[in-house]
C-alpha cells in the first residue's frame, strides 16, 4: 500500500481530491465492465439455450433409434448395453392412473378407512407412492389401474 504523506490541510485537500477521482473512476470502470458483463451474458444464454436446445434434439433422436432397433440392439434378455460414453437400455417404469381424484378419494375413505391416513395427504390429494404397494384388487376397487412399461435410458459412465 501507498504511503501518502500530510503536512497541513492543503495536502489533505489534495488527497481528498485523489480519493475523489478514484471513486468515479471506480464508477466509471464497474459501469464499463457491468455493461460488457451484461452484453456477455445476454449472449451466452444464448448460446447455452441453443445447447440445450441442440442436447434435447439429439437426445430425441437416440430414443427414437433405441425404440426403432430395440430388438437389434437389445436381444433376448439382453436390457442394457454398455457403450464408450454410457450404457443405454431399457428399464421397467411404473405408475398409477388415477381418473378421478376427488372420487377415489371417497372409495379409499369408504372401503380402507384404516389405510386412508397413508394415502391420503390433508389437503385431500393422493399420495400415489403410498398407493403402488397396494393390491391390483385393492386399487381397482377404488378405480386406480397400475400401468407399467419400458423406458429406455441412457446412463453416463463414470
Amino acid at each position: 500500500m501507498k504511503l501518502f504523506h500530510v503536512a497541513s490541510v492543503q495536502d489533505i485537500d489534495a488527497l481528498y481530491s485523489r480519493v475523489k477521482d478514484n471513486e468515479r473512476s471506480m464508477v466509471d470502470w464497474e459501469e464499463h465492465y457491468q455493461s460488457q458483463i451484461d452484453k456477455l451474458q445476454t449472449d451466452k444464454a444464448r448460446e447455452i439455450d441453443g445447447l440445450k436446445e441442440e442436447n434435447e434434439a439429439i437426445t430425441i433422436k437416440i430414443f427414437e433409434f433405441l425404440e426403432q432397433n430395440r430388438k437389434e440392439l437389445f436381444p433376448g434378455k439382453v436390457k442394457s448395453v454398455r457403450l464408450a460414453l454410457c450404457r443405454i437400455g431399457f428399464r421397467e417404469s411404473t405408475g398409477l392412473s388415477i381418473a378421478d381424484s376427488k372420487k377415489t378419494i371417497a372409495k379409499i375413505k369408504a372401503f380402507f378407512k384404516a389405510k386412508s391416513k397413508f394415502v391420503i395427504q390433508i389437503s385431500e390429494s393422493l399420495k400415489k407412492p403410498a398407493l403402488k404397494g397396494w393390491t391390483d384388487r385393492d386399487l381397482k376397487k377404488i378405480g386406480v389401474v397400475r400401468w407399467s412399461e419400458e423406458k429406455a435410458y441412457i446412463d453416463p459412465l463414470e
